[in-house]
């Protein structure tokens, strides 16, 4: 019996061979081509329709390993994985896989102030937000200072110390300078940051507003008066804007027409809504407090400051030049920044900034004048002016 299926295979061979010779196998691969650092992924390995084991290779291990079809990442780069056929090694198939970095998340933390001043036994709080979400760490590099408790920041005595927040993978990092200052007798630089922002923000919400900025540079004087009353609407239902100084020009509003003067010229024009409206951006309250006022909303400038005098009604206030680490102020080249402040039925109704470079003094003083109801003094001769 073994003799005739010998005999019979023969055969068969013999009339394979005669009718084309050996059959080429195709082998199929799929899965994805690109795989992370660190991680794997599945190639599957078919041929027609036989039934076959394969083996599996990579060109560089140090990119790439392979077992059985699991493909792991080691590093980045390009490695060939060669799948070929137990039986007949000849019969195989190649295919590249790539390897790439893990994505590296990118934190982004923003916090509601970077710049704190607390007197002992203080506490403020600072907002830290992070995207993408993760968890946040706070800590503080002097504790017997202040502390920090989830943005919760403790004072205890003074000095300085630095609030961190950072990402719980260190990535990612802010800082907040915090200054804790002795305790003050009467009135604080605390008191004068509270009272200045209060008072910034008042005139810049109120429909009537009169102020006066009084300017003087080494002798040279000039004056900006602006009054006005806001309709409901948030237009001018009456404005005053002078300017006095080298060149005296004014602009009055009144009834929907504005009155221009500079020196001898004289002109009025009827306003469009959409041009009131334009006159009352470029003439508000913000838009004139804007240039003299930056420091109020400034941590720094307060930090710096130490009171020399407080008489009833007075206080004077002195920057530290080297402690100011502040931007709205350009204290280069100067000797002295000295800020006055004056009072009146415990509201502040002066502000004047002090300026001393060698012998040359420059400064601005802002009068603050009211925010109820303004009356508005138009000039007698505001019929000759023309169109």
């Amino acid at each position: 019996m073994k003799k005739i299926l010998f005999v019979l295979l023969m055969i068969l061979t013999v009339v394979l061979a005669a009718c084309g010779g050996k059959k080429e196998y195709t082998i199929i691969l799929g899965g994805d081509t690109e795989v992370k650092v660190g991680e794997s992924v599945n190639w599957t390995a078919k041929i027609d329709d036989l039934d076959g084991s394969f083996n599996w290779e990579s060109s560089d291990e140090n990119i790439a390993t392979v077992s059985a079809g699991k493909i792991t990442g080691i590093s980045e780069g390009e490695a060939t994985i060669t799948v070929s056929l137990k039986e007949d090694e000849s019969v195989n198939a190649s295919k590249k896989i790539k390897v790439v970095a893990d994505e590296v998340v990118v934190y982004e933390i923003t916090i509601s102030k970077t710049e704190v001043i607390l007197y002992p036994n203080e506490s403020d709080f600072v907002e830290a937000t992070v995207t993408p979400d993760t968890m946040l760490v706070w800590s503080s590099s002097n504790n017997d200072v202040a502390n920090v408790d989830n943005g919760t920041i403790n004072a205890f005595k003074a000095g300085n110390t630095v609030i961190t927040v950072e990402t719980i993978d260190g990535s990612c990092k802010k800082e907040i300078n915090v200054t804790v200052k002795e305790e003050e007798v009467g009135y604080s630089a605390r008191d004068l940051q509270k009272d200045l922002v209060s008072l910034k923000n008042e005139y810049i919400a109120s429909k009537s507003v009169n102020l006066l900025l009084e300017t003087n540079n080494n002798g040279k004087t000039s004056n900006i008066e602006l009054i006005y009353n806001l309709d409901d609407n948030n237009l001018f239902e009456d404005l005053k804007y002078e300017v006095k100084g080298n060149i005296t020009s004014s602009l009055y509003i009144k009834d929907h027409v504005s009155y221009m003067m500079q020196e001898t010229a004289k002109i009025k024009y009827s306003l469009s809504t959409k041009e009131e409206e334009s006159l009352v951006n470029d003439n508000s309250s913000e838009k004139f407090l804007s240039s003299v006022t930056s420091f109020y909303n400034e941590e720094a400038f307060y930090i710096a400051i130490k009171k020399t005098k407080e008489e009833d009604n007075y206080v004077e206030f002195e920057l530290v030049l080297n402690d100011y680490l502040g931007s709205c102020l350009n204290v280069d080249g100067v000797d002295k920044v000295t800020l006055k402040v004056t009072f009146e039925n415990d509201s502040i109704i002066s502000v004047e900034l002090v300026y001393n470079v060698k012998d040359v003094i420059t400064s601005a003083k802002v009068n603050y004048r009211g925010t109820s109801k303004q009356k508005v003094e138009y000039p007698n001769d505001l019929d000759t002016y023309v169109e």
